[in-house]
């Protein structure tokens, strides 16, 4: 069964945003993915 979710707003740059999308191409998630795997320490991107 999968996890339930939360939405949260999170306000970036233009240069922060192309980084985690570029990271998230690298890696093969999407943008919100990577975005949290990199907060809670899933991955060192």
């Amino acid at each position: 069964m999968a996890a339930t979710t939360e939405r949260i707003v999170v306000q970036v740059t233009t240069a922060q945003k192309r980084a985690i999308v570029q990271t998230a191409k690298r890696i093969e998630l999407n943008a919100s993915k990577t975005y949290a795997a990199s907060c809670t320490g899933l991955y060192a991107v």
